[in-house]
């Protein structure tokens, strides 16, 4: 609660800052000796359009003598326009000759033309502007200064000014001794400003390297975006990099305006979770401005540059406008939505009065300024705090999804030690069973040799004693197959009539239950190549399968036919109760016993051995719901 308060305290001061004006009523005269610094928007300029630009010094007096200046309240802000516009300034010194000096913001200002008209009708004329080089100007300053050498008397000032940027003048008139206080802590401030701006940029390189987040990239993007433009609007690449060469720093300036629009409002759209689904009018505007601002920096080099900075100054405007709603919900949100949400308040606030005094439509002051500026790092450092619990978060995250890999590995290790103590206690079993099935098996053939002429009844009960071994013995192969299917396609693979082989396995089936399964006539001769024995063990067990798993008497049918592609089908229909969703993810796995609920014996292998061998044989296995009840069984095999 407290941190609402603070939080809606420190929105309002920066909106009185902002807003603030200024009170009318001076004598439209500057009265020297004057000390200390005089902010000059409050009736000591006035003012004169010039729409076709072609006015000189002596049209500009004439003028004046006219009556044709209107007094200005407050600073110049006409917005973008192609006017030249003029100032005038009169200074009237009642002592001795002295040095004053005139500073003019923004720093972006293209063409100034400074016209000192002194008491005895004499002109100095001094020059300065973003597009003149360092050379000509009175100071090797970022910002625009003239050094005036005043007379006793009065001497009139005349500036003229053309930019293709915002027609926004802010004045300020400076003793010497407030001047070297001025720029010693415009120093300070710079290297504050820059100072903050570079370490927060560093920590989100380092974030992106380190996370792989799109959104510290995003950030870092905007941060050297709004580096570049501070750096050009206030002409500090021109002064110490282009002092020649200033058209380089001009076009900076609106190159890096535009990045900064497009990555900032990238960023904040993707930090405050804003999307076309719940919230289509702001995505909207958003969207629509950052095309303008993409658009902006290709116009940079044209002559279409002002026209699109004056549009994009709207959907700026727009911007703010149509995020407040967003704002307040995200009071509801996380800790990092409101952390954010309060950041982009912090950034919308100075930039929808900043877009307002550049359209023109409000009037702008040094304080304006400078509350941008305290409002713009004091929403870096608010993002930073944000994007700082994100990267707490995905800590934590990271932590979570090591504790759970870690998790998984133990689990696994302890399922593969389960199923290998399985696999032990079945190997031991089968090793023990194999020769009470060898003797029996041996003693059903010697019954048949001391009694081959045995009564109906007694050689139906060898068939039964014998399939029963044999069947007996064909669980022992499926445990054994269950610990080599990686090995046992390695043996004798060869061409396989699948239509024979289904054959041969229904002879290993009991009499009683052969009648149920119907072989559906097919075309003769469709070939895989597989090991026979592996592959009828599979497909006996599908039929064995189909028969225990249906009711009883219920028929089975088997297909046998070509697919397109050049494969081969064969697939066995049931009347059976299906299969559940739920089990058919584990439906093939080692040791499932889907059977054991209807009170189905089994091992839990039949499936497992029968996907092992037909994925061995470079074919699948595949399970499918037939529309009257039952399931049926598919596999599919390259034709040989």
């Amino acid at each position: 609660m407290h941190r609402s308060r603070a939080i809606a305290l420190l929105f309002t001061a920066v909106v009185l800052c902002l807003s603030s004006g200024v009170v009318a009523g001076a004598t439209g005269v500057v009265v020297l000796p004057h000390a200390g610094v005089l902010n000059l928007d409050n009736g000591e300029l006035a003012w004169l359009s010039d729409p076709s630009g072609e006015l000189a010094l002596a049209d500009v007096q004439r003028a004046d003598a006219g009556g044709r200046f209107t007094p200005l309240y407050g600073s110049l802000t006409r917005g973008y326009t192609t006017d030249v516009h003029w100032l005038r300034l009169q200074v009237d010194n009642r002592g001795e000759s002295a040095r004053y000096y005139l500073e003019l913001m923004p720093p972006f200002l293209d063409d100034l033309q400074l016209y000192e008209v002194l008491p005895d009708g004499s002109v100095r004329r001094h020059l300065d502007g973003d597009r003149s080089r360092v050379s000509q100007r009175d100071f090797h300053l970022p910002s625009p200064l003239f050094r005036l050498e005043l007379p006793p008397g009065r001497t009139t000032l005349y500036l003229r000014v053309q930019t293709t940027s915002s027609s926004v003048v802010l004045a300020t008139f400076f003793d010497a001794p407030s001047l070297q206080q001025r720029l010693t802590t415009q120093g300070v401030l710079y290297g504050a400003y820059f100072g903050v701006l570079g370490v927060v940029l560093l920590l989100n390189l380092i974030n992106w390297r380190l996370l792989g987040d799109p959104t510290f990239g995003i950030y870092a993007s905007y941060l050297v975006a709004q580096l570049a433009y501070f750096a050009a609007s206030y002409g500090i690449v021109t002064q110490y990099f282009f002092p020649e060469l200033p058209v380089v720093g001009d076009r900076l300036v609106g190159i890096s305006l535009g990045g900064m629009v497009v990555t900032g409002l990238l960023f904040f759209q993707r930090l405050l979770g804003i999307d076309r689904s719940r919230a289509v009018v702001v995505a909207t505007v958003f969207g629509v401005s950052r095309v303008v601002a993409a658009l902006l920096i290709v116009a940079a080099f044209t002559d279409y540059y002002q026209r699109l900075a004056a549009l994009m100054q709207l959907c700026l405007i727009a911007c703010g406008l149509v995020s407040i709603p967003q704002l307040f919900r995200q009071r509801h949100g996380t800790p990092e939505q409101r952390i954010a949400a309060a950041a982009f308040a912090l950034f919308m606030v100075p930039v929808l009065f900043g877009a307002l005094a550049f359209a023109g439509l409000i009037g702008a002051s040094t304080r304006t300024l400078f509350a941008a500026q305290v409002a713009n790092v004091l929403h870096v450092w608010l993002l930073h705090f944000a994007i700082a619990r994100r990267v707490r978060d995905a800590d934590l995250a990271r932590e979570e999804s090591r504790r759970e890999a870690e998790m998984a590995r133990v689990s696994a290790e302890q399922e593969r030690q389960r199923n290998d103590e399985q696999s032990r206690l079945l190997s031991m079993i089968t090793h023990e069973v194999r020769t009470p099935v060898a003797v029996i098996r041996s003693a059903v053939q010697s019954l048949r040799l001391v009694d081959p002429q045995a009564a109906p009844e007694r050689a139906t009960r060898y068939d039964r004693i014998d399939r029963s071994a044999r069947r007996m013995n064909m669980l022992l192969e499926l445990v054994a197959a269950a610990d080599r299917l990686r090995e046992m396609h390695d043996g004798a693979v060869q061409r396989t009539d699948l239509r024979v082989l289904t054959q041969r396995a229904l002879l290993d089936i009991d009499p009683d239950q052969q009648a149920r399964i119907t072989l559906q006539p097919g075309l003769p001769g469709l070939y895989v190549n597989a090991n026979p024995d592996m592959l009828q063990v599979a497909l006996l067990n599908l039929l064995d399968n189909a028969l225990k798993y249906s009711p009883p008497g219920s028929p089975v049918i088997v297909r046998i036919e070509a697919a397109p592609g050049g494969l081969v089908r064969w697939s066995a229909d049931d009347q059976g109760p299906g299969i559940p969703a739920a089990d058919r993810p584990v439906l093939f796995d080692k040791y499932w016993r889907g059977g054991e609920r209807q009170g189905v014996p089994g091992l839990g292998l039949g499936l497992y051995i029968v996907r092992g061998i037909v994925e061995g044989a470079g074919g699948n296995v595949a399970l499918d719901d037939l529309p009257g009840g039952g399931s049926r069984f598919t596999c599919t095999f390259p034709a040989a």
